[in-house]
């Protein structure tokens, strides 16, 4: 890749260069095979199109990191708002897992909040009395929720768990609580956790996420 930008004189070249100069340092070690010099009154880059797109990702990874904060944010205020939803229509919080008749567990909370994030027709779709990798459930474990993912790829597994350890309103295997049995406020009770990459799972899967009271960091 070639590129010139054409100044209007060659003070003015020299200013140029320094600001290319300062955005290849965010490029780390790529910068190097990046060549920019100016003649007269010209700027000329030169570079592979693969240290280019590298030196580009790096700029913008930054922005990038920003960007998908704020989209966590904001995804994880509209679970919050689905659960007061779910509370409000159910007179409950949704269970820890939707179970068989000899409480098996078959789905993850995840599916009982589907109507509340837009995702209604694929709540209907799915087969509630089944595990959450059966055959008529494995297309729905595979469909990405973008309100539960963190990256929009195949295989992708969501990070948004529920704390189980004694005392969290996701402790028990007695039916689901109520607002009115969280003694500290709903405002100083954790609902949902953004976890550690280690404890992704499916978004269907049912799998408790258990704490350590010993060590809950």
């Amino acid at each position: 890749v070639r590129a010139s930008l054409e100044t209007i004189n060659a003070e003015a070249a020299n200013r140029v260069k320094p600001k290319f100069d300062q955005v290849l340092m965010l490029a780390g070690d790529t910068a190097s095979t990046v060549e920019i010099r100016v003649e007269s009154t010209t700027v000329k880059l030169r570079a592979s199109p693969d240290a280019i797109a590298k030196v580009v990702d790096e700029v913008l990874k930054p922005t990038r990191a920003e960007a998908s904060q704020k989209q966590l944010m904001q995804n994880m205020k509209q679970i919050g708002l689905a659960i007061h939803n779910y509370h409000s229509r159910q007179k409950h919080l949704p269970p820890r897992c939707l179970t068989d008749r000899d409480g098996q567990p078959l789905l993850s909370w995840r599916v009982a909040l589907l109507p509340h994030i837009e995702q209604l027709a694929m709540y209907r779709a799915m087969k509630l009395d089944q595990p959450w990798n059966s055959d008529a459930n494995a297309v729905f474990s595979a469909t990405l929720i973008p309100m539960y993912v963190d990256e929009l790829k195949a295989n992708a597994k969501t990070r948004i768990r529920v704390p189980v350890y004694p005392g969290s309103i996701w402790h028990g295997e007695g039916p689901p609580k109520k607002f009115s049995d969280v003694k500290d406020g709903t405002s100083n009770t954790i609902a949902v956790i953004h976890a550690p990459k280690h404890a992704a799972v499916e978004w269907t899967a049912p799998k408790p996420w258990v704490l350590s009271v010993e060590d809950p960091l």
